[in-house]
């Protein structure tokens, strides 16, 4: 079984919040199954090959915008990729976002709408303020990683993979990228 590009429940908010029928934004958008599979082996370490410069990859963290989610973005995190970065893209959990899920309680994070009436710039206050606190904990994860940092025997499978892919990093070679809200988080956070 491969997974899709975009998971069901964002599909269903989608169809939700647009007015759009499910069975045509599921064939649309989440049709198609991901060319690979999650979770697929990762080469031997020797069979892979990094950049002359430095023999480490560039490290791109990415930051979506308002009404975003992870799979939106896919395409440009792949095209990305596929010009040597390591890219990490952020489900943020301020309520900006179509759909997330809590890294903590696994529960699903609601979009909060901006009430009528009430300003755009007050209300988002707090969603940025959340996000430049998520940039934070990711750039120290990821960076602390691509220095070698210790994994340990708590850790998935998953996040061990991660772990190993990171390493590969240049902590001396980090790009943060964001679009729109994504960007607006940036600059808060710098």
């Amino acid at each position: 079984d491969r997974s899709r590009w975009f998971r069901d429940e964002v599909i269903s908010r989608l169809s939700r919040e647009y007015g759009l029928p499910r069975w045509l934004l599921g064939n649309i958008l989440g049709g198609a199954p991901l060319p690979d599979k999650p979770s697929a082996p990762l080469p031997d370490k020797a069979s892979v090959t990094s950049p002359a410069s430095s023999g480490r990859w560039p490290l791109v963290i990415f930051s979506s915008g308002l009404f975003g989610c992870c799979e939106m973005y896919t395409q440009f995190c792949r095209e990305l990729a596929s010009m040597g970065f390591i890219v990490i893209a952020i489900e943020h959990e301020d309520g900006s976002g179509i759909y997330a899920t809590s890294a903590k309680s696994g529960e699903v994070v609601e979009h909060q709408a901006c009430p009528e009436g009430e300003s755009r710039a007050v209300f988002r206050q707090p969603h940025l303020k959340q996000r430049e606190e998520e940039l934070a904990n990711t750039i120290s994860a990821v960076l602390g990683l691509a220095r070698g940092g210790v994994v340990t025997a708590e850790q998935t499978a998953g996040e061990r993979a991660l772990a190993d892919v990171l390493r590969c990093g240049d902590p001396t070679r980090l790009l943060l990228i964001g679009h729109s809200f994504g960007s607006a988080g940036l600059v808060q956070y710098l």
